[in-house]
């Protein structure tokens, strides 16, 4: 399967949740849905371990986040189940961290400048509106996603020379995973966003897709490569095979004594 079908099972998956939302299901229904595309991502991400071991972090954080998101659905004792989805997620960016780390990116002084900037900006606001007892955890949290933005970006300049694509997937994963906390904090704690929890979820999967994808695009460039390499292996065996029955061919036709007694092949050159 390529990555463009990959995505549209993702989509079609996130598309039946929003459904799950416009109808007001259950909570507990929702909750379900909600974390279904994920776990799609997590499967994909599993049949590629092993091309890279930095796979096993990125579906440990995949699995961690549809954890969170079953936490977060849950309405019954919000407080409690918001600060259990925040630690898994809080532990599904510490696996983020740990693949992208395995790429030894490079730290962007600029790049990193930008991101703290725009992470302790936000968690400055909120500060003025969190409960005391989230203040931690909330801080905590935004220190690690911004941690786990900066590695990502940093696989740009990376020594090992990875694939493009992988490193805009990754990027883009995270700066949209950033956004989605973003609107989902402003909107609890400090004004009601409209439309924000489609806005949440959508540059919420987005962020997830774009995580996975980094992984994902090494994977089918490593099966184009491999695939490439089978082929042209199978082409030269064929081209050894052809040489072979040729030669086969010549030294099994029959030899014949003409009238001068000198030998002759199926060639009719005398030998």
């Amino acid at each position: 399967m390529s990555l463009l079908s990959d995505l549209a099972i993702v989509t079609v998956l996130t598309l039946v949740y929003f459904v799950t939302l416009y109808l007001n299901w259950r909570e507990e229904v929702r909750a379900v849905f909600k974390a279904a595309p994920i776990l799609m991502l997590a499967q994909l991400v599993w049949k590629k371990v092993e091309v890279s071991r930095k796979h096993y972090f990125i579906f440990a954080g995949l699995i961690l986040s549809a954890s969170g998101d079953v936490a977060l659905e849950l309405k019954q004792g919000f407080k409690q189940h918001f600060i259990t989805g925040l630690g898994l997620f809080l532990c599904g960016h510490l696996m983020y961290i740990v693949g992208f780390l395995m790429d030894k990116p490079a730290f962007v002084p600029k790049i990193a400048l930008i991101i703290v900037t725009l992470a302790f900006t936000l968690f400055y606001i909120l500060s003025q509106h969190l409960p005391s007892q989230l203040q931690i955890p909330v801080f905590t949290y935004v220190l690690v996603i911004a941690t786990m933005s900066i590695s990502s970006f940093g696989r740009f300049w990376s020594t090992k020379n990875l694939n493009k694509e992988s490193c805009q997937y990754g990027a883009l994963g995270s700066a949209f995973f950033m956004a989605s906390d973003a609107i989902l904090a402003i909107n609890k704690f400090v004004s009601p966003i409209p439309y924000a929890q489609i806005l949440i979820m959508i540059t919420y999967y987005l962020g997830q897709i774009g995580i996975s994808f980094s992984s994902l695009a090494e994977s089918y460039t490593h099966e184009q490569i491999s695939n490439q390499l089978n082929q042209i292996h199978n082409q030269s065996n064929l081209k050894k095979v052809e040489i072979n029955q040729k030669n086969n061919d010549y030294f099994a036709v029959p030899s014949k004594i003409n009238k001068n007694g000198n030998i002759k092949n199926g060639s009719n050159n005398n030998i």
